[in-house]
């Protein structure tokens, strides 16, 4: 017996978003999130901030810059300037390049965490914010260089009220678990 598929249903806004190569966010979209992170920056007094996501764990890279974050990713990020970002594996490097070509990609070639320094240090970075996960021992060798400030409490407020096209998104995944 042949098995009939059941059709997505969604609107045509909707199928156009997921009929991109990389369904992304619109540059709108973008732009909101980091005119936040600055509002956030100033609040705080930070001239740079640093969003990470390491072994899978933290989302904000692909908040800030459409990137899944899968091993390792360290983004720099400062309102007006070209964003920087590391990542681990070389094999994960050529698509991050693909999918983030409005920033600056590096692969991190194992020694991310200290390119990430020297970049910061390049910038004349002095007091750091910090979203996501980074270990004790990272954090420590970070810590040495720039004055750090956890922002993980505040980014997750920020997460809370969604845009209309989060909520566009939001259907999206639940007409996918409907079909499913």
């Amino acid at each position: 017996m042949k098995k009939r598929a059941i059709p997505l249903r969604l609107a045509p806004k909707l199928k156009a978003i997921m009929a991109q190569e990389y369904p992304r966010f619109s540059e709108a979209e973008y732009a909101r999130r980091h005119r936040a992170l600055g509002a956030l920056m100033q609040k705080n007094g930070l001239d740079h901030l640093l969003v990470i996501t390491d072994h899978r764990a933290g989302n904000a890279p692909q908040w800030v810059t459409g990137w899944p974050g899968t091993v390792e990713a360290y983004v720099i990020f400062r309102p007006g300037e070209k964003m920087w970002m590391s990542v681990e594996w070389v094999n994960h490097f050529p698509l991050a390049r693909k999918m983030c070509a409005h920033m600056d990609v590096h692969w991190g070639e194992h020694r991310g965490l200290r390119k990430m320094i020297h970049e910061l240090r390049h910038r004349g970075a002095k007091r750091v914010g910090v979203i996501g996960p980074l270990p004790v021992a990272k954090y420590r060798e970070v810590e040495e260089h720039f004055q750090l400030v956890r922002l993980d409490a505040e980014y997750v407020r920020l997460r809370m009220i969604k845009s209309d096209e989060e909520l566009d998104w939001l259907r999206i995944g639940a007409a996918l678990s409907d079909r499913s």
